[in-house]
């Protein structure tokens, strides 16, 4: 699920509490367009959410969240149920810059969170038009995102798996010269601002830094190696102008790439 510190909700428009248990429903299709961003428990049943070329698994605990309007997005969420059941589907709208993919969060074992889903729920029915209704409604939505870094937290590989897919990218193409670090966010279906923070958060460094430090290492490397001159290396390592190359070199290494080739003892193993 996405970062959530620092979600701001605008509004919220509606609350549905959804019983499908006693349906015949194979699948359901509409508009891919939404007005709004949504977030979906299951509370009974199982189905599979397809959208934008992804697809998620939904089961009792999970919370499905669906990006608002996309434009370049086919034109329909595909929903495929392998058993109806009952759901709630709150509906907001927010100012913060929130991922522009489907995704899930398996809250199972987060009792809270089911709980805080159904008295919105309630809460909504007993008067969503009321102004001190929808202020509390308000609050009860700010604790469902407290609440989903709390199941976050508990399971610390959950930010990592997002950005899988820049890494991986990464790992494959750091040296190429013309890398540009943004698409590494539409690689994750995220803005880049968006990516830039959680991936910052997981390794402590933003995407520049990190790509450097690929470079760097790589470099040191080839340097260990002698069979090649300093500015293949400048090239080999994603650097087309050699004299950048060194002043980044010393920067990060406090050598220079010659002094550091020179040197079969250099203390620079390079950085993680």
């Amino acid at each position: 699920m996405f970062y959530t510190p620092n979600v701001s909700v605008k509004k919220i428009t509606t609350v549905l509490h959804i019983n499908r248990e006693n349906r015949d429903v194979k699948n359901l299709k509409y508009n891919g367009h939404l007005r709004y961003y949504e977030l979906i428990l299951t509370i009974s049943g199982e189905n599979y959410t397809h959208f934008n070329g992804k697809t998620i698994h939904n089961v009792p605990g999970s919370v499905e969240y669906l990006p608002k309007g996309i434009e370049d997005a086919p034109n329909t969420y595909v929903v495929d149920f392998v058993k109806c059941g009952d759901s709630i589907d709150i509906i907001f709208d927010s100012d913060s810059d929130l991922p522009k993919e489907i995704m899930v969060l398996n809250t199972h074992s987060n009792e809270n969170i089911r709980k805080l889903f159904s008295n919105l729920s309630m809460l909504w029915v007993s008067g969503g038009d009321d102004e001190y209704c929808m202020y509390r409604c308000m609050s009860i939505l700010y604790d469902i995102f407290a609440e989903f870094e709390n199941v976050k937290k508990a399971s610390p590989d959950a930010a990592k798996e997002l950005i899988t897919p820049a890494i991986e990218y990464m790992s494959k193409h750091f040296n190429e010269s013309d890398f540009d670090c943004p698409c590494l966010g539409e690689l994750c279906g995220m803005s880049y601002s968006y990516f830039r923070r959680i991936f910052t958060s997981v390794y402590k460094m933003p995407p520049v830094k990190y790509l450097m430090r690929m470079r760097i290492n790589y470099a040191c490397k080839l340097l260990q190696n002698g069979a090649y001159s300093i500015s293949d290396i400048a090239t080999m390592s994603g650097y087309e102008n050699i004299y950048y190359f060194s002043r980044v070199f010393r920067k990060e290494t406090g050598l220079s790439p010659s002094s550091f080739k020179a040197s079969q003892n250099s203390p620079y193993k390079g950085k993680e």
